[in-house]
């Protein structure tokens, strides 16, 4: 697939669901706008020969969501310009769109889910953000899901959802088809179990044809502060090797404290592939802005067939009247299947936090930083430590929703050998508009 037939299909999803919205009265839409200039010490991020460089960004974005009886969507559009003002790199200019569905086609029977992410990311997310280190992706993915009525306490659930991942790097480019069926009993209300059995089937270009099975018992409950979405069991490799029985789960847990705090879990191991992985971690909205860092293809394992994947992250997030404090705890382990071509052992361990104070009456200042050890990125042995810390100052001018920005940003990567090696500061002044230009309660 080409990457223009990847934005005609955004574009077309993008005006089925402009209709949908003109006749169903938007919940919320909002408009964005950021610009100024960076100046980095570092432009190159080189341990060898640093260069300073001044760099202007900008980006405008629109987004928002709709929810009808039978229609749930959210949406964005971004389009972002970057120059570099002493020639390291040029200038670029990069759209990005993103749309997400759900529409109940037939009232409490079958539902149908569609979501579209197109953008870029950072082939090398170590190296500075540059028109050669990005790269253009498209995760697409649709599919229905039936709640097919038994008694007054059973159903039978089934689900089938079609994904196609593209990147224009081609390696991690692939498509497959879940699906699953399941018998589900109702415990009360806004609580169910079920035990389901399922399958993925698909195509990875570096490797061809791959399929998984899978059976795992499914709970899903709602409280007045907890609520939980789990599935545990067994899933097996069938193509392009056969193994054995492993163990699988996927467990989201978030639990409220009073209106002001929550505490968010979740924990997952599966047998997946590189672009099944890419997809997740692009889907969610990757590249790297001036202000804040991102993800990237190398965020992938580098293996040609299935592997192993582990995933634990705990978050804690309180907000007050004057405050809010984020802090998260995540480790991602991948393990190559036995009989890969090339045998991989990754490891990433990692902490953030951000802590948001509102001085005075208008004055906002965000503290926010990272640390990562990764173990085994791109060759067996290697270990990198990823350091970012940053400050943000913001205040309002000329009204309530436009504010000047004023950044400062130090970034460092240490490894055991010298590969990507470099330290970074960056300062930055930006003027910054969001606002939401319409909204509506939903009783």
């Amino acid at each position: 697939m080409t990457n223009r037939a990847c934005w005609i299909r955004v574009a077309l999803a993008g005006v089925w669901l402009t209709v949908a919205a003109v006749r169903a009265n938007a919940d919320e839409i909002g408009l964005f706008a950021l610009t100024g200039v960076y100046n980095t010490n570092n432009a190159l991020r080189s341990s060898a020969q640093p260069r300073s460089d001044t760099v202007a960004y900008f980006t405008l974005a629109s987004y928002g969501k709709w929810e009808t009886g039978r229609l749930r969507t959210s949406w964005g559009v971004a389009e972002e310009g970057i120059k570099y003002f002493n020639g390291s790199f040029g200038s670029k200019l990069y759209p990005s769109a993103s749309v997400h569905a759900e529409y109940n086609a037939i009232p409490d029977f079958m539902s149908w889910r569609l979501g579209d992410v197109a953008g870029q990311v950072l082939v090398t997310p170590s190296k500075p953000d540059t028109p050669l280190n990005r790269a253009n992706f498209n995760v697409f993915s649709t599919g229905p899901a039936f709640h097919i009525p038994v008694s007054r306490n059973l159903w039978v659930g089934a689900e089938g959802m079609y994904s196609n991942t593209y990147y224009e790097k081609q390696t991690l480019n692939g498509n497959k088809v879940d699906s699953a069926l399941g018998l589900n009993r109702n415990l009360g209300h806004k609580t169910d179990v079920g035990l389901y059995v399922g399958q993925s089937e698909g195509n990875y270009k570096a490797f061809g044809r791959f399929k998984t099975e899978n059976a795992a018992l499914r709970f899903r409950g709602e409280g007045a502060f907890t609520s939980i979405k789990a599935e545990a069991g067994l899933n097996r490799s069938v193509k392009p090797v056969m193994t054995g029985d492993l163990p699988f789960f996927d467990i989201d847990l978030q639990r409220r404290f009073h209106d002001s705090s929550s505490l968010q879990m979740k924990l997952q191991r599966k047998i997946t592939n590189p672009s099944e992985q890419f997809g997740q971690i692009a889907g969610t909205g990757g590249g790297e802005t001036a202000i804040h860092g991102g993800g990237g293809a190398a965020d992938v394992p580098n293996n040609l067939g299935l592997f192993d994947s582990r995933l634990a992250r705990v978050a804690y997030e309180t907000k007050r009247r004057r405050t809010e404090v984020r802090v998260g705890l995540y480790y991602r382990k991948e393990d190559s299947l036995p009989g890969a071509s090339i045998v991989e052992h990754r490891r990433i361990e990692g902490i953030d936090g951000m802590y948001h104070l509102i001085y005075g009456s208008k004055t906002g200042i965000v503290a926010y930083g990272s640390y990562e050890i990764h173990h085994g990125e791109l060759f067996a042995g290697r270990v990198n430590r990823e350091l970012v810390l940053g400050t943000e100052i913001a205040k309002p001018i000329w009204t309530v929703a436009t504010r000047w920005v004023v950044t400062i940003e130090h970034r460092r990567r240490i490894g055991n050998d010298s590969f990507d090696n470099y330290r970074e500061w960056r300062i930055g002044a930006y003027l910054r508009f969001s606002k939401f230009v319409y909204g509506r309660e939903i009783g």
